[in-house]
């Protein structure tokens, strides 16, 4: 899990560098970087259901994971294909 969210939390993170400082293909960088952050918040889910004694470790994880690829998805969205 560990890996997983570091390295979806890396591409969303380098996505939003990406896209403040306009650099080409941002878009597709958040994009893959919000749905990495869905798919390891998925996975959290799943294990924090399963093994109850990682509870504090993977609800910061996944507060993580909410915020930023929340944030990457809703600036995709709203600012996708606008002009510069």
């Amino acid at each position: 899990m560990t890996l997983l969210g570091g390295a979806s939390l890396g591409t969303t993170l380098f996505g939003l560098v990406a896209f403040l400082l306009r650099w080409q293909s941002n878009s597709t960088v958040m994009v893959a970087g919000s749905a990495a952050c869905a798919v390891s918040l998925l996975a959290g889910v799943v294990l924090r259901s399963r093994y109850p004694r990682l509870d504090i470790y993977l609800e910061g994880l996944l507060i993580r994971f909410i915020v930023l690829g929340g944030l990457a998805f809703s600036l995709w969205f709203l600012f996708s294909g606008k002009p510069r």
